[in-house]
């Protein structure tokens, strides 16, 4: 492991990493990390990010790196919500229940249907004490 730290910080830290940095080993680490803590494939994460799944394959071998911070912008967005907001132990319970707001769908379900922004939105809206 990179950072011995919290797995709620380590994600933190690896999502802004993946903003800032563009490092071959740095880029490989986040994106794996990132699909494992959503427990998605190599494929729904490329479609999540609206990209091909050649694409991912490259940024997670550090090739091709130039639009990874454009096209994970709502990622690193919804990564940071689910820190503040989602108790860690809870997390893979959270990412598969249906939600009332999203007409019973999951957030894992919105995430491969590349509605990312969708559940940050939603989030910004709890937080704001806005009505589901």
């Amino acid at each position: 492991m990179l950072f011995r730290s919290g797995p709620d910080k380590r994600i933190r830290i690896l999502a802004v990493m993946i903003g800032l940095l563009k490092g071959r080993l740095v880029v490989q680490l986040a994106l794996f990390e990132v699909r494992q803590r959503l427990g998605l494939s190599q494929e729904q994460l490329a479609k999540a990010l609206n990209v091909t799944a050649r694409t991912l394959q490259n940024w997670e071998a550090g090739k091709g790196t130039s639009q990874i911070g454009k096209r994970t912008k709502d990622l690193r967005e919804l990564l940071s919500r689910m820190d503040n907001y989602i108790v860690a132990p809870t997390e893979k319970e959270w990412l598969s229940s249906p939600l009332e707001a999203f007409a019973g769908r999951s957030p894992r379900q919105l995430i491969t249907e590349g509605r990312i922004r969708d559940l940050v939105i939603e989030f910004d809206r709890m937080r704001e004490g806005q009505p589901v």
